[in-house]
């Protein structure tokens, strides 16, 4: 489905695999266009779930022109 669409997004609360899965579905299409992130995970954890956006571009999973939000819970 997610290559077939003009545009895609995710709402994604929490994260580890379900981020990973989901976001790992947009590579294909180069991205997705919006994303909202939405969890308590720091960078400094290590964790999957505070991965910086910045990241979510280098791997394709975020699109250059994408908007998004992180929020800290």
């Amino acid at each position: 489905m997610a290559m077939r669409a003009e545009k895609s997004g995710a709402i994604i609360l929490g994260g580890g695999i379900p981020k990973h899965h989901i976001l790992n579905a947009n590579i294909w299409r180069n991205g997705v266009d919006y994303a909202v992130f939405m969890n308590t995970g720091l960078y400094e954890d290590g964790s999957d779930s505070g991965a910086k956006i910045s990241e979510a571009y280098t791997w394709g999973k975020l699109r250059l022109k994408a908007k998004y939000v992180k929020v800290f819970t």
